[in-house]
Parts: structure tokens; sequence; C-alpha cells
């Protein structure tokens, strides 16, 4: 959930509003400062978003409650829907300059970003599934 979080609040802040790291949730609500966990220059691009991450860089991310992780989410997700309404059917066509030269639209970013996080929720259907069947097999010895 964090990685999704994460991704909603680089999209709001980065991509669509075209502002610093300094100016994501994550910092602007203090997120940083509370849980001592500042993603910026991390994975790739130094985006902070999990992607491209070390395993001893997934192993220092903050835990967070779930009550914290869905502020968080909901945070972002609203953030990223007040962006994505101000767009019209032509603008949000329009190259994202922010990020990547501008090689992406607007359009774009939000349905990459969402591919990837329906894949993930597929990925977890698919491990809680080999979870309960290894657990009936357990209780099957």
């Amino acid at each position: 959930m964090w990685h999704i979080a994460r991704g909603l609040d680089f999209l709001a802040t980065r991509v669509f509003l075209q502002k610093p790291a300094e100016d994501e949730l994550w910092h602007a609500n203090g997120w940083c400062e509370k849980t001592g966990y500042d993603p910026r220059g991390i994975g790739y691009a130094g985006w902070g978003v999990l992607t491209g991450y070390t395993w001893e860089e997934v192993l220092a991310l903050p835990r967070l409650t779930a009550s914290e992780l869905m502020q968080y989410l909901g945070d972002t997700r609203t953030a990223l829907t007040s962006q994505v309404r101000t767009f019209t059917s032509d603008t949000i066509h329009q190259p994202a300059k922010a990020i990547l030269d501008g090689k992406l639209t607007y359009f774009r970013w939000v349905k990459e970003f969402y591919k990837g996080f329906q894949a993930h929720i597929g990925e977890i259907v698919a491990i809680k599934a080999l979870m309960n069947a290894a657990s009936h097999l357990s209780d099957q010895a």
C-alpha cells in the first residue's frame, strides 16, 4: 500500500503540479519527520516510490500501521483526484514536462501507474491464495 500511496503522491505533486519532492504530501504532511524516513533520491531516477529499490532500501521502509497507511493513501488519492479533475480532454493529452522531459502525457502517466497498481493487486491475491493453500496442506499433514 505504501508503494501505491507514494506513486499517487509522486503523480499529484511532481508530475501534475510540477513541484519538487519536498512538496510531496509525505513531506508536507509530516510523514517524513514522524517516521524519520526520507525517500528522496532512492530507487529509479531518485523518485522514492519503491521501484528500483535494493533489498536493503526496501528493508529501510517505515513500518506504518494500517490506519496510518490508509491516511496517507487517502490523502494522496484526494490530491491526485483533484489534479486530474482540472484537466480537459485536450489538456490531459499534453506532455507532462516536469518529468522525463515531457516524453509522457499526463494521461499516459496515470495509465502506466494504474496498470502497475492493478498488477500488484493481482500479485497480492495470488500470494494470499498460495499462503492459504499452504496452510490447508499443513493442516492435513
